[in-house]
């Protein structure tokens, strides 16, 4: 078996995170590890004074070695509870881990362009992983403080029940403890539901928060924590981890689904694994055969190669025990494998003494660089190493480490295998490919923001189209509807702050011509729109800029009064050459007609929708078995059109071949059946051998009668009864033009019908 389908491959197409220093998103994150940054320093008084708890000596009681870590620069205590549906007792009770958390998912899930309310009653699973419970400890100092929303506020297994709540998500919801390996494992499970198809989405989040000193002081009493609050992975002076903050939550789906609906592949997950070291000299000892194994048996689980992998994100705490152990298994496996191929080293790295050890969020922390390093096809280098720790022989195991931010080693597929352990034994590991080589290496059309360098023979990122996809190149400054919308009045300005500083940004770093489209596409479709809304209409990026630095219009707070539109759809008589040939560009209509044309050549069709809709003075849209078919066709993609716009009727009415539309919107026939009805009305239309025609006249029904009796008898008649001042006659042709003489020498309303039959 190929490794193309030995194990159905997940997407990432959502990403959000809150990590130490000032990283917000995966673009301060890049900031951070690209530039050689660090979010290290002394615990915020705000949590507890360290000096008065600090003491060099690790073995006494009541004090701590530390005095520094990773932490949140944002004011955890701050939250939009209205937003989230919290009551203000429930969440001054909350602890401020799943508050962030609520925030943080909410990100993700529009990071990855899903409306939330598509989350209502979805099978959507959601996996947390966590280590420590601070708040719990904390709030349960004082017995007589506790409130009546204490447990349900601060249970660990609220952690992921509160976001299922809130998301209204109805998959597997929980909160997993496998201490630093938690949200690697919970992204696992994830991916495991996903495959035996439990689910049809998953969120997997990872949480640390830092508030109190007990935790610092257990951790200290068995010798875990650098005195220095710093992880010197892979360095000589590893002397212990530094503690880090960390929330992150990634979307996951099957990759068929999310090319389904068109998501944005962020990177494709092509296996997963866990197990556990086993019996080792202390449960804190990790094994390097246990670790080794891992890996071996997840490449054989996905039908990978080892020597394919030209990177390794590293658990690498920086514990003078456990990266040479970690490192071992690395090269025993990825390492000899490339060897034995003739391939250079395997890179190397650890974000770690970037953001520290986050704990329950360290591995989703290492599949967040992962996701970069792919997507931007660079490599960085492990922050602060100095001096390399002896006991890691690089040379000697093929490993190596990037010495500076430097491009992909390849052009081949871009691969990453993550690590994450917990001290218990519980070990994680994940096998991660960019989508860009991903798809294109199977010839998959699918939108994707891998950046693929020139050099490789590309310039090209973000979505990848198949051939005669309409571009409107010819449209370059056509205007444009962007939408902004939120729950408060005050929070249009805050979204149009934070538009405009990226459409700054985009104006001197984008070179994507289709970025305004795209943006637009989002903001209408890949987005949910809130009470209060706003608007820009612009032709360009800079009157974009200018009109959100001015201010939009006025805003408006939407009506929820029930939807009282209805739809109409005409009859024949109304079509014209080249009619909705505009909306061809737009990919939805497109679509629409093109599974419409699939439909009428299964029907034995001989002739193209999309040639004759494009036809002008050649055009045989007159002919019924051309007209009726293509006017259902375009109905159709109208109504396929604005459904995708979320514009539903409460109601539908037709007249004459205007019907079909009405029930194909009204879910009475589907697709198929409505192309199959209008074509086949078309054919017994145009098989009539007698010439006819069809007048519409400003008549009353009573009023035509008398009209008729001039004409050969039953030559023609009433054939529809308009409204009580409007029929439509039909007939012979020579009775029809001379009613058509008839009453328009009365002086009253009369027009043939730009039909044959």
């Amino acid at each position: 078996m190929t490794e193309f389908d030995k194990q159905e491959p997940i997407a990432i197409i959502g990403a959000a995170c809150r990590l130490p220093g000032e990283v917000s998103s995966l673009g301060t994150l890049w900031d951070m590890i690209s530039h050689a940054k660090s979010g290290h320093g002394k615990i915020p008084a705000e949590r507890w004074d360290a000096d008065v708890w600090h003491h060099p000596d690790p073995d006494r009681k009541g004090s701590i070695t530390v005095k520094h870590g990773y932490f949140l620069k944002q004011d955890i205590s701050h939250f939009d509870a209205p937003f989230f549906s919290t009551t203000a007792k429930e969440a001054a009770a909350m602890d401020p881990t799943k508050r962030l958390l609520l925030e943080v998912c909410y990100e993700s899930i529009e990071n990855a362009g899903i409306p939330v309310e598509n989350l209502m009653n979805s099978q959507t699973g959601c996996y947390v992983g966590c280590m420590m419970n601070d708040y719990e400890m904390l709030s349960l100092h004082d017995i007589y403080d506790i409130g009546h929303a204490a447990a349900s506020a601060n249970s660990e297994a609220m952690t992921a029940n509160r976001v299922s709540w809130f998301f209204g998500c109805r998959g597997p919801s929980l909160t997993l403890d496998t201490a630093c390996s938690s949200s690697l494992y919970a992204l696992h499970l994830a991916c495991q539901s996903l495959r035996l198809n439990e689910t049809e989405m998953g969120l997997v989040a990872g949480v640390n928060l830092l508030m109190i000193p007990n935790t610092f002081h257990q951790l200290n009493s068995m010798h875990m924590l650098s005195p220095e609050g710093i992880s010197h992975t892979f360095d000589s002076r590893a002397n212990g981890y530094g503690r880090g903050e960390g929330i992150g939550c990634l979307i996951v789906k099957r990759l068929s689904d999310a090319l389904r609906d068109g998501d944005t592949i962020r990177a494709v997950i092509r296996g997963t694994g866990a197990n556990a070291d086993g019996k080792t000299p202390s449960i804190t000892q990790p094994s390097s055969l246990a670790q080794a194994d891992l890996i071996n048996r997840t490449y054989e689980a996905a039908g990978l190669s080892q020597a394919s992998t030209e990177y390794f994100e590293c658990h690498g705490t920086g514990t003078p025990v456990g990266d040479p152990i970690e490192l071992n298994a690395i090269a025993s496996t990825i390492g000899a494998s490339r060897a034995a191929a003739g391939l250079g080293p395997l890179y190397i790295g650890s974000i770690k003494p970037n953001v520290g050890h986050t704990e329950g969020c360290s591995g989703l922390a290492g599949i967040f660089k992962a996701i970069l390093c792919l997507e931007k096809g660079m490599l960085v280098p492990t922050y602060g190493v100095e001096e390399l720790n002896p006991k890691l022989t690089l040379a000697d195991w093929n490993l190596a480490l990037p010495e500076h931010t430097m491009k992909w080693p390849s052009r081949r597929q871009r691969r990453i295998s993550v690590n994450s352990f917990g001290f218990g034994g519980a070990n994680a590991h994940a096998i991660l490919d960019d989508a860009y080589h991903y798809l294109a290496n199977r010839g998959i059309i699918g939108n994707h923001s891998t950046f693929v360098h020139e050099d490789d023979g590309n310039s090209e990122s973000g979505i990848s189209v198949g051939p005669g996809t309409p571009l409107n190149h010819d449209l370059p400054n056509r205007k444009r509807l962007f939408l902004f919308s939120t729950k408060d009045q005050a929070g249009i300005q805050r979204l149009t702050n934070v538009y405009s500083e990226a459409l700054n940004k985009a104006s001197r770093d984008n070179k994507d011509v289709h970025y305004l489209d795209n943006l637009a596409y989002t903001l209408s479709v890949r987005r949910s729109h809130f009470d209060f809304r706003s608007f820009a209409v612009a032709p360009t990026l800079a009157s974009l800029s200018a009109q959100l630095s001015n201010g939009l219009p006025k805003i408006k707070r939407s009506s929820r009064q029930d939807n009282n539109l209805i739809f109409v759809f005409t009859g024949q008589g109304a079509q014209w050459e080249r009619m909705g040939v505009e909306l061809l560009s737009n990919s939805v209509f497109r679509n629409s007609v093109e599974t419409s044309q699939h439909h009428l050549k299964n029907l034995g069709c001989q002739w193209d929708a999309i040639e004759e809709l494009q036809k002008t003075h050649d055009s045989n849209i007159s002919f019924p078995e051309y007209s009726q078919t293509l006017c259902t066709v375009l109905q159709i993609a109208l109504v396929d059109l604005l459904r995708h716009w979320k514009v539903r009727p409460k109601a539908t009415v037709g007249h004459s071949s205007g019907e079909i539309a009405a029930a194909y919107t009204a879910s009475y026939i589907s697709h198929a059946d409505a192309v199959k009805i209008a074509y086949v009305r078309g054919l017994s239309s145009a098989s009539v051998t007698r010439q006819g025609a069809m007048l519409a006249a400003g008549l009353t029904k009573s009023e035509a009668q008398d009209y008729l009796s001039k004409v050969l008898h039953e030559s023609a008649v009433v054939a529809c009864i308009n409204s009580p001042s409007s029929v439509t006659l039909s007939g012979d042709i020579d009775a029809i033009n001379s009613l058509d003489t008839f009453i328009s020498a009365d002086g009253k309303f009369a027009r043939k019908l730009k039909v044959k039959t």
